[in-house]
């Protein structure tokens, strides 16, 4: 199965959750392998990204330890 593409409304929410922590954000998904580099938080799966949108605490968090 590939990757979906995260649709513009929820790119839209996950940009204003993870934007001001953008660089411990990419960091972590890099590290946990969800991106590579050269890519950033905008390039998850849509799965993740709804994840996060609906556990932005959680997720912010995590990314904070």
């Amino acid at each position: 199965m590939g990757v979906t593409e995260t649709p513009s409304a929820d790119l839209t929410k996950l940009e204003a959750i993870l934007e001001p922590h953008a660089d411990k954000a990419n960091a972590y998904l890099i590290a946990k392998g969800h991106i590579t580099e050269g890519q950033n938080f905008r390039d998850v799966p849509a799965a993740l990204a709804a994840k996060i949108i609906n556990a932005p605490k959680a997720f912010i968090e995590a990314i904070n330890k």
